[in-house]
């Protein structure tokens, strides 16, 4: 039979399929029955990369002025959720933040359910929970003081055309 360009034959077409199912699983079998073999030889490996030489030493680094009361960190989607976790954590460290489509500090309070939800359905977020939170994290001095954030520069933004972060999800 003919279907679109493409030649059936009713008798060779198991046949094939059982060669094929065969040959897959003896090569699963091998990969499986070598398995140990290969973990030994990358162990094997990195332990002789471990006995070589450092390499020569690089270029210097030049120097810079870099006014370190004035560093900001600054990212997109997932990288604006973790510019805005450096911002509140460290805020002794970064004066400023910019987060394009991210989400607030905490918000998927490390569960990814949660994180799901931030993005996705804002509305159900609570403020007053992350406010709470992030008391706890000062008051337990997992994060920096927040007072460090009273006049930093913060600019957020969310595309209204945006199909993975919704607008409201941005802090």
């Amino acid at each position: 039979a003919t279907t679109a360009g493409a030649h059936w034959r009713r008798d060779g077409g198991e046949h094939n399929l059982r060669t094929r199912t065969r040959t897959t699983e003896s090569l699963t079998h091998t990969m499986e029955r070598h398995r140990p073999a290969r973990a030994l030889w990358l162990l094997a490996v990195a332990a002789l990369l471990c006995l070589l030489p450092p390499r020569a030493e690089g270029a210097k680094l030049e120097r810079y002025n870099i006014d370190t009361a004035n560093i900001t960190t600054s990212g997109i989607s997932s990288g604006a959720c973790m510019a805005t976790q450096l911002h509140v954590s460290w805020s002794s460290l970064f004066s400023g933040v910019a987060s394009l489509a991210g989400v607030p500090y905490w918000c998927a309070r490390d569960n990814v359910a949660n994180a799901l939800l931030c993005i996705e359905a804002p509305s159900s977020v609570h403020v007053n929970q992350l406010v709470e939170a992030t008391t706890f994290a000062e008051d337990t001095l997992s994060i920096d003081d927040t007072k460090n954030m009273q006049n930093d520069k913060v600019w957020l933004f969310s595309g209204t055309l945006d199909n993975v972060v919704s607008t409201g999800a941005c802090p």
